[in-house]
C-alpha cells in the first residue's frame, strides 16, 4: 500500500513507511528517521554519484524500446473508491511485439486526474521508470479518458480524499540533516568511502523504491509503476 499527497506537478509525498519520498519542485528526497528519532533526507540525484549505481540502472539499461498502446473499448462501467470509470483493454506493443494486454480503468474526474499527473511525476522524476507506463497514461490523456483508477489486478486506488493539507507535508522536516554524499565513488570500489549513515539511509531509500515504488508501478504496467 502507497499513500499520495499531491498539490500539484511539483509538490507530491509518497509514503512508503518507513521512509517516505518528497517530490519538491525538481527535486526528489528520500526522507527517513535514524535510530535516534533525528530526520535524514538524502537528495535522490546524489545516487548517482555513488557506488550502488542509479537509480536508472535499478530498473533496467540499454536503448529503450519503442511503445505503442491501443486502447480497445469494452462497453463496461466500474466503480473504483466511489468514482466511476470506463474500463478498456490496454494492449501494449514493444517493438511491435505485444507485452502487455489489461483491463484498465480510466476515469475523467478531475480528482482522478491529478492523483495520476502527481503519480506520474514523481515516477518520471525518480529514474524514467517504464516507458511503457508513461506512453499508456500519456495517450490516455491525449485521448481524453482521463486518470488511472485501476490495472488489471496489479494496482487499484484503495481509497481518495479530497482535503487541506498543511504546506509543511511537502517541505523536508524542519532540522532534517540532509545526509552528503562523495563526489565520487571509484567504480569497483562499490559503497567504499561511504559513512555509515550514508550507506545505510543510501540502501534505505535504495531498498524502499526497488520494493515499493518497482513493484507499484514497474510490474503493475509491463506486467506496470519498470
Amino acid at each position: 500500500m502507497v499513500t499520495l499527497c499531491t498539490r500539484d506537478a511539483k509538490h507530491v509525498r509518497m509514503d512508503t513507511s518507513p521512509t517516505y519520498m518528497l517530490l519538491k519542485g525538481d527535486k526528489v528526497y528520500s526522507v527517513s528517521r535514524d535510530d535516534d528519532g533525528v530526520w535524514q533526507c538524502m537528495d535522490m540525484d546524489k545516487m548517482k554519484g555513488m557506488g550502488m549505481s542509479s537509480l536508472t540502472s535499478m530498473f533496467g539499461g540499454g536503448s529503450k524500446p519503442d511503445y505503442d498502446v491501443r486502447y480497445e473499448k469494452t462497453g463496461k462501467t466500474e466503480k473504483v473508491a466511489g468514482y466511476t470509470g470506463a474500463v478498456y483493454t490496454a494492449v501494449v506493443f514493444e517493438d511491435g511485439k505485444v507485452v502487455s494486454r489489461e483491463e484498465m480503468v480510466l476515469c475523467s474526474h478531475s480528482n482522478i486526474k491529478k492523483l495520476t499527473d502527481g503519480w506520474m511525476a514523481m515516477a518520471a522524476r525518480m529514474s524514467n521508470m517504464d516507458q511503457s507506463f508513461g506512453d499508456s497514461i500519456e495517450e490516455a490523456k491525449k485521448m481524453g479518458y482521463g486518470g488511472l483508477l485501476r490495472y488489471g489486478n496489479q494496482m487499484r486506488l484503495s481509497n481518495l480524499q479530497v482535503k487541506s493539507l498543511k504546506s509543511s507535508v511537502y517541505d523536508l522536516p524542519t532540522g532534517a540533516q540532509q545526509v552528503q554524499t562523495p563526489q565520487s565513488v571509484p567504480s569497483s570500489g562499490g559503497d567504499a568511502g561511504l559513512s555509515d549513515d550514508a550507506k545505510e539511509i543510501g540502501m534505505d531509500a535504495k531498498e524502499t523504491t526497488k520494493d515499493e515504488i518497482k513493484s507499484g508501478v514497474r510490474d503493475a504496467i509491463r506486467g506496470m509503476f519498470d
